[in-house]
Protein backbone atom coordinates (compact mmCIF):
# COMPACT_ATOMS: atom_id res chain seq x y z
CA UNK A 1 0.00 0.00 0.00
CA UNK A 2 0.96 3.63 -0.41
CA UNK A 3 1.69 4.25 3.29
CA UNK A 4 4.63 1.79 3.21
CA UNK A 5 6.24 3.66 0.33
CA UNK A 6 5.67 7.00 2.03
CA UNK A 7 7.14 5.75 5.29
CA UNK A 8 10.37 4.57 3.68
CA UNK A 9 10.76 7.42 1.18
CA UNK A 10 9.15 10.53 2.64
CA UNK A 11 8.20 10.59 6.31
CA UNK A 12 6.73 14.10 6.05
CA UNK A 13 4.28 12.91 3.40
CA UNK A 14 3.45 9.89 5.59
CA UNK A 15 2.55 12.28 8.41
CA UNK A 16 0.41 14.31 6.04
CA UNK A 17 -1.20 11.13 4.67
CA UNK A 18 -2.45 9.98 8.10
CA UNK A 19 -2.31 13.31 9.97
CA UNK A 20 0.03 11.68 12.50
CA UNK A 21 3.64 10.51 12.49
CA UNK A 22 4.77 6.90 12.70
CA UNK A 23 5.52 7.07 16.44
CA UNK A 24 1.99 8.23 17.27
CA UNK A 25 0.51 5.66 14.88
CA UNK A 26 2.51 2.85 16.53
CA UNK A 27 1.37 3.92 20.02
CA UNK A 28 -2.24 3.94 18.86
CA UNK A 29 -1.80 0.57 17.16
CA UNK A 30 -0.36 -0.92 20.38
CA UNK A 31 -3.58 0.00 22.18
CA UNK A 32 -6.09 -0.76 19.43
CA UNK A 33 -4.51 -3.43 17.23
CA UNK A 34 -4.89 -6.40 19.52
CA UNK A 35 -8.61 -6.03 20.19
CA UNK A 36 -10.56 -9.05 19.03
CA UNK A 37 -12.95 -7.09 16.80
CA UNK A 38 -10.04 -5.44 14.97
CA UNK A 39 -7.62 -8.35 14.61
CA UNK A 40 -9.43 -10.83 12.35
CA UNK A 41 -8.49 -14.45 11.82
CA UNK A 42 -7.23 -15.80 8.50
CA UNK A 43 -9.48 -18.71 7.53
CA UNK A 44 -9.66 -21.32 4.79
CA UNK A 45 -12.47 -19.27 3.19
CA UNK A 46 -10.75 -15.87 3.04
CA UNK A 47 -7.62 -13.85 3.61
CA UNK A 48 -8.31 -11.33 6.38
CA UNK A 49 -7.46 -7.64 6.30
CA UNK A 50 -4.77 -7.05 8.92
CA UNK A 51 -5.42 -4.95 12.01
CA UNK A 52 -2.71 -2.49 10.91
CA UNK A 53 -4.32 -2.03 7.50
CA UNK A 54 -7.73 -1.57 9.17
CA UNK A 55 -6.35 1.17 11.40
CA UNK A 56 -4.53 2.85 8.50
CA UNK A 57 -7.69 2.80 6.39
CA UNK A 58 -9.79 4.24 9.21
CA UNK A 59 -7.30 7.01 9.98
CA UNK A 60 -7.10 7.93 6.30
CA UNK A 61 -10.90 8.04 6.10
CA UNK A 62 -11.14 10.24 9.21
CA UNK A 63 -8.23 12.49 8.21
CA UNK A 64 -9.49 13.29 4.73
CA UNK A 65 -13.22 12.69 4.62
CA UNK A 66 -12.53 10.79 1.40
CA UNK A 67 -15.48 8.73 0.19
CA UNK A 68 -15.61 4.97 0.65
CA UNK A 69 -15.81 4.58 -3.12
CA UNK A 70 -12.59 6.53 -3.62
CA UNK A 71 -10.87 4.58 -0.85
CA UNK A 72 -12.03 1.31 -2.40
CA UNK A 73 -10.22 2.18 -5.63
CA UNK A 74 -6.97 3.02 -3.84
CA UNK A 75 -7.04 0.07 -1.41
CA UNK A 76 -8.82 -2.58 -3.52
CA UNK A 77 -11.25 -3.20 -0.64
CA UNK A 78 -15.00 -3.17 -1.34
CA UNK A 79 -16.80 0.01 -0.25
CA UNK A 80 -19.27 -1.87 1.98
CA UNK A 81 -16.35 -3.64 3.68
CA UNK A 82 -14.68 -0.27 4.24
CA UNK A 83 -17.83 0.99 5.99
CA UNK A 84 -17.76 -1.96 8.39
CA UNK A 85 -14.02 -1.61 9.01
CA UNK A 86 -14.33 2.09 9.81
CA UNK A 87 -17.20 1.54 12.25
CA UNK A 88 -15.45 -1.34 14.05
CA UNK A 89 -12.13 0.48 14.24
CA UNK A 90 -13.61 3.77 15.44
CA UNK A 91 -15.43 1.88 18.21
CA UNK A 92 -12.15 0.21 19.16
CA UNK A 93 -10.32 3.55 19.23
CA UNK A 94 -13.03 5.05 21.42
CA UNK A 95 -13.03 2.14 23.86
CA UNK A 96 -9.23 2.26 24.19
CA UNK A 97 -8.79 6.02 24.51
CA UNK A 98 -11.90 7.24 26.34
CA UNK A 99 -10.51 6.64 29.85
CA UNK A 100 -7.31 8.56 29.16
CA UNK A 101 -8.54 11.37 26.95
CA UNK A 102 -12.14 12.10 27.91
CA UNK A 103 -12.29 12.75 31.62
CA UNK A 104 -15.46 14.48 32.70
CA UNK A 105 -14.76 16.56 35.81
CA UNK A 106 -16.27 14.83 38.81
CA UNK A 107 -15.62 17.34 41.60
CA UNK A 108 -16.61 20.93 42.23
CA UNK A 109 -12.94 21.94 42.43
CA UNK A 110 -12.25 20.67 38.90
CA UNK A 111 -15.21 22.63 37.49
CA UNK A 112 -14.07 25.76 39.35
CA UNK A 113 -10.56 25.35 37.88
CA UNK A 114 -12.00 25.06 34.35
CA UNK A 115 -14.07 28.21 34.90
CA UNK A 116 -11.05 30.08 36.31
CA UNK A 117 -8.84 29.03 33.36
CA UNK A 118 -11.47 30.14 30.84
CA UNK A 119 -11.69 33.49 32.57
CA UNK A 120 -7.91 33.96 32.95
CA UNK A 121 -6.94 32.83 29.45
CA UNK A 122 -9.92 33.94 27.36
CA UNK A 123 -11.84 36.46 29.53
CA UNK A 124 -15.04 34.38 29.57
CA UNK A 125 -16.61 34.76 33.03
CA UNK A 126 -18.89 32.06 34.45
CA UNK A 127 -18.08 29.67 31.60
CA UNK A 128 -17.60 25.92 32.11
CA UNK A 129 -16.45 24.98 28.61
CA UNK A 130 -16.40 25.88 24.95
CA UNK A 131 -18.74 23.83 22.78
CA UNK A 132 -18.63 23.25 19.05
CA UNK A 133 -20.23 20.80 16.70
CA UNK A 134 -20.03 19.40 13.21
CA UNK A 135 -22.51 17.71 10.92
CA UNK A 136 -21.18 14.30 9.90
CA UNK A 137 -22.83 13.35 6.62
CA UNK A 138 -23.58 9.73 5.82
CA UNK A 139 -26.04 7.54 4.00
CA UNK A 140 -28.61 6.07 6.42
CA UNK A 141 -30.60 2.90 5.99
CA UNK A 142 -33.87 3.25 4.11
CA UNK A 143 -35.77 2.14 7.20
CA UNK A 144 -34.59 5.32 9.00
CA UNK A 145 -36.60 7.50 6.60
CA UNK A 146 -36.05 11.21 7.22
CA UNK A 147 -34.79 10.78 10.78
CA UNK A 148 -31.27 12.02 9.92
CA UNK A 149 -32.34 14.60 7.31
CA UNK A 150 -31.07 18.10 8.17
CA UNK A 151 -31.81 21.68 7.09
CA UNK A 152 -29.08 21.57 4.42
CA UNK A 153 -30.90 18.80 2.56
CA UNK A 154 -28.42 16.03 3.48
CA UNK A 155 -28.47 13.21 6.00
CA UNK A 156 -26.19 13.71 8.98
CA UNK A 157 -25.76 13.42 12.71
CA UNK A 158 -24.22 16.09 14.88
CA UNK A 159 -20.94 15.47 16.69
CA UNK A 160 -20.62 17.80 19.68
CA UNK A 161 -17.71 18.37 22.02
CA UNK A 162 -16.93 20.60 25.00
CA UNK A 163 -13.37 21.71 25.69
CA UNK A 164 -11.62 23.49 28.53
CA UNK A 165 -9.43 26.57 28.14
CA UNK A 166 -6.46 24.49 26.94
CA UNK A 167 -8.47 22.71 24.18
CA UNK A 168 -8.79 19.41 26.07
CA UNK A 169 -12.13 17.65 25.67
CA UNK A 170 -14.10 17.46 28.87
CA UNK A 171 -17.38 16.20 27.38
CA UNK A 172 -17.82 14.63 23.97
Amino acid sequence: MLENELLTEDEKSYTNFLRMNQTVFNKLFEKVGLLSWIAKQITVMRQSISAKKRLLLTLRYLATGESRVSLSYSTRIAKNTIGGIVMETVNAIISCLIKDYLKIPDTQEKWVKIAADLYDMWQFPNCLGAMDGKHITFRPRRADGAFYHNYEGTDSFVLLGVCDAKYFYIVG
